[in-house]
């Protein structure tokens, strides 16, 4: 196996948050970012690996993802061969949010006891805990648990399918769908749920997965109305799928809203309150807050 190298990019959180929030992919690399204290909110940095030297060209267009990091904050590395998808994954330390534990391969030994564990692994699709809007959905969620019972559950934009996973932590007899428009990340989901053990099917208890824009498959439709329907997508689908996102939500069930920035918080509530929802709860990390209605 020839060299593979490594690019370490000091940044700050705002760039952390444009970067995944544009879910930039270079084919030749695998790239993360992560939090390197969890005592410095700005103490971020970008790791790129790389099957072969990146050229100056290439080390530019990285930087373009992170507009506040400079040419000196970079450094470029050769790494000994070894997997270097695998080096990327292990750079992702594991999460703690509420009793949510999520982790990759690496750290599956120090899951603690009595913690919800989610083995997800970096990939193909959006979802692996570490960007708030995913951590302000399972904060939500552990916390509807303390008072909530929910037994018809969906997804919608599941993406790594995180937080069907852990909804079925939560409430494992429940009706529990998840749907995504991304046809790979139904099929990564999929993988996932093999990994976490979740058994996939149609049956009560069971994980329903589809691939379908928004509302718009039958057996979504069929299952509905929903007494818990997640939605972590990005504030103007939000907002656009209003209509049908609200219809497919039982009266007195609730609706987690996330991807959305603080300055469309309002207008994402206001979509959703004309409907007859009610705002119950919010919870903010970072820029990123994740709302909670309930249909009156």
């Amino acid at each position: 196996m020839a060299d593979s190298w490594k690019l370490t990019i000091a940044c700050t959180h705002a760039d952390a948050v444009a970067f995944e929030a544009s879910e930039a992919m270079f084919e030749a690399a695998t790239l993360t970012v992560s939090q390197i204290d969890d005592r410095d909110d700005e103490r971020w940095q970008l790791e790129g690996y790389f099957e072969h030297k990146p050229d100056a060209n290439t080390i530019a267009a990285v930087l373009t993802c992170v507009q506040n990091s400079k040419r000196s904050d970079a450094r470029l590395d050769r790494i000994v061969p070894q997997d270097w998808v695998t080096l990327s994954q292990q750079s992702l330390p594991p999460i703690h949010v509420g009793r949510f534990y999520v982790h990759t391969e690496s750290f599956a030994h120090t899951v603690p006891a009595g913690s919800h564990a989610l083995h997800i692994e970096a990939g193909q699709a959006f979802g692996t805990g570490s960007h708030y809007t995913t951590h302000g959905c399972l904060w939500t969620l552990d916390q509807l648990a303390k008072r909530r019972h929910f037994t018809n559950i969906l997804d919608l934009g599941t993406g790594s399918g995180i937080l069907a996973f852990a909804a079925k932590k939560l409430w494992p007899t429940a009706w529990v769908s998840a749907s995504d428009i991304d046809v790979v990340a139904v099929d990564v989901a999929l993988d996932n749920a093999r990994v976490n053990r979740m058994a996939v099917g149609q049956r009560r208890g069971e994980l329903h997965l589809v691939a379908a824009p928004g509302m718009a498959h039958r057996s979504l439709k069929q299952r509905g109305p929903y007494d818990l329907l997640i939605a972590n997508i990005l504030a103007g689908p939000l907002i656009h799928m209003a209509g049908g996102i609200a219809a497919g939500v039982s009266t007195g069930g609730i609706l987690v809203l996330a991807g959305l920035l603080v300055h469309q918080a309002t207008a994402v509530s206001k979509a959703y309150e004309s409907r007859g929802f009610r705002r119950v709860s919010s919870h903010r990390k970072g820029d990123w807050p994740t709302v909670c209605l309930r249909k009156i």
